[in-house]
This record gives C-alpha cells, sequence and structure tokens, in this order.
C-alpha cells in the first residue's frame, strides 16, 4: 500500500514539474515574441516624416529596394511620365542606383516594384495623396501632379539604409493639406535669397510665394502670386508664431483657404524656419505640436 502511494507521489510530482516546464517554456516564447515584436516594430516607430500625415498606418515589415526594382506607369499619362522621371533622379540621387521605367498594365505581374496611379481614387482631395507600402510593391495613388510630387518625396524621406540594404516599412499613408494655398510674403531683395530657395519652399509645401516685386521662380508646384492676391491672414514667425497658428485652427478652420506668413528678416528662410512654416500651414491642427513650434522658434534671434 505505502508502495503504491509512493509511487502516485512520484507521478504527481513529475506531472507537475512537467506541467511547470511547459509553463515557463510557453511564457519564455510570448516574452521572446513580444520581444521580437517589439524590436521589430522600434525602427519603424522611430521614423519621422515631416509634416506629420494626415493618417498613417503602422506595418511590421519592410519594402527592400532592390536593384531589379523598375518604377511602373501608365506609358500615355503625362502625370505619371513626369512624376515617374523625378522619382528615379531622386532614389539615384539617395541610393547611387540607377533604376528604370515599365508600362505598369504590361508589367504588372513584376515584383519589387514602386507603381504611379492617377485618376483611380477619387476620394483623394486636390494636392493629397497615399502611399501603399507592401512587401514588394509599393503603390503611390494621386490625382494631380503636386499631390504626386508630395508623395514622391514623402517616399524618399521614407527611405533608410540598413545593413547595405535600402528599406521602406511596410505602412499605407494618407495625407493632404489643411489649408489650400500656403504662402509667405517675401519683403526681402533677391539678394538675400538663400540659393535653392524656390525648391525649399516646394519641399516644404508652401505652394505660393508673394513678392512685392514681380520675380519667377521656375520651380515645379510653386505658384506665383502678386502682392494684389486676396489674404486671409498675415502672421509674422517670431515667439507669437505658436499661438497665431492656433488660433487661425481654432477660430476659422473651416473659412481659412489662404494663409500667409510675412518674410522680413533672413534668418527666416533658414531650413528650420521653413520646414516650421511648411509643417504649420500644411498639418491638420490635431497633428500639430504647438508647443515644440513655439520652443523651436523661441531659441532663434529673429529680432
Amino acid at each position: 500500500m505505502k508502495h503504491k502511494l509512493y509511487q502516485r507521489l512520484i507521478v504527481s510530482v513529475n506531472s507537475i514539474v512537467f506541467c511547470a516546464g511547459l509553463v515557463y517554456a510557453l511564457l519564455s516564447l510570448l516574452s521572446c515574441s513580444t520581444k521580437n515584436n517589439t524590436e521589430s516594430t522600434s525602427h519603424i516607430q522611430e521614423i519621422q516624416i515631416i509634416p506629420t500625415p494626415f493618417k498613417i498606418l503602422y506595418k511590421r515589415d519592410f519594402f527592400e529596394l532592390k536593384k531589379s526594382m523598375r518604377v511602373l506607369m501608365n506609358l500615355s499619362d503625362s502625370k505619371s511620365k513626369q512624376t515617374s522621371e523625378v522619382l528615379i533622379v531622386l532614389l539615384k540621387k539617395k541610393t547611387g542606383r540607377i533604376f528604370k521605367i515599365a508600362d505598369r498594365f504590361t508589367t504588372s505581374k513584376l515584383a519589387n516594384t514602386i507603381e504611379i496611379i492617377t485618376d483611380e481614387d477619387k476620394h483623394i482631395k486636390p494636392q493629397g495623396f497615399k502611399i501603399m507600402v507592401g512587401s514588394n510593391k509599393i503603390k503611390l495613388y494621386a490625382n494631380d501632379l503636386i499631390g504626386l510630387q508630395y508623395g514622391t518625396q514623402t517616399i524618399i524621406d521614407l527611405l533608410q539604409k540598413e545593413d547595405g540594404r535600402w528599406l521602406i516599412p511596410q505602412s499605407t499613408i494618407i495625407d493632404e493639406p489643411k489649408i489650400e494655398n500656403r504662402a509667405i510674403y517675401l519683403t526681402l531683395p533677391d539678394s538675400v535669397w538663400p540659393d535653392g530657395l524656390a525648391q525649399s519652399l516646394v519641399k516644404n509645401r508652401i505652394n505660393q510665394l508673394i513678392t512685392p516685386q514681380k520675380y519667377t521662380l521656375a520651380a515645379t508646384g510653386l505658384i506665383l502670386l502678386s502682392d494684389t492676391a486676396s489674404l486671409n491672414s498675415r502672421w509674422k514667425l517670431d515667439i507669437t508664431h505658436a499661438k497665431s497658428i492656433k488660433q487661425l485652427y481654432l477660430e476659422s478652420p473651416q473659412k481659412c483657404t489662404t494663409a500667409i506668413f510675412t518674410i522680413n528678416h533672413p534668418a527666416m528662410l533658414s531650413t528650420d524656419s521653413l520646414r516650421i512654416l511648411g509643417e504649420a500651414l500644411w498639418s491638420p491642427s490635431a497633428k500639430l505640436n504647438y508647443s515644440s513650434i513655439e520652443n523651436r522658434i523661441a531659441i532663434k534671434s529673429l529680432n
């Protein structure tokens, strides 16, 4: 009798040890899985897109830009053709690689592609775009040339080099401007304009330039206005900038289609100042960090 009880006790102990070991193993696997997921997404979460997109959904993997990548487009569409050519140039500048263009209708089965698509998504607003990044395909949707341009630049900004590979996080990005006409009123003589000013304005999504004189700047997507343009707002970039931005959004977010900032000091044409202006004019109010904008301006000497 004692022997049988002893055997049962042994079996019970072994069962408990086995179950404990199984639980430990499962917990370990869960911990590793959580850790791996955290590691796989931590890099993605560090990516900063400026200005902050209207909507963004991250996934957990990457699109790798391989040497065999092709840019797909509608060969009969002038907007797609111009965008594709610009994208090829920007990719070469950033990666050093030369990529080829192909017809999106006859080569749709190709893997590792960036596809330019126009006039197919009527929900995309003017100047807006949608980017869908999958494991082996990127699709850029926009209905006008300016939207395609902003989407193209976003793709370039997303590219990161890691262990010799060029990667873009798998994600869906939908972006559109809060204010249609985003302008600066430049009162400075052209002798103090920095080189590449037009390109800087376009990169920061400032799409209108107003000057007392009538200069012409050759820059895609940049509209030149005269000083007789109808203006809803005129702000100066100073310590009250963040408060002015907030007031603009809160008091007349629906009525304001044009916002303009007066540039009356060369320091306001710095890269960081133009980025602040572009971000403030493009992003919806919910995406703006007013304190951050105020702090960034406070450290400048613009008096």
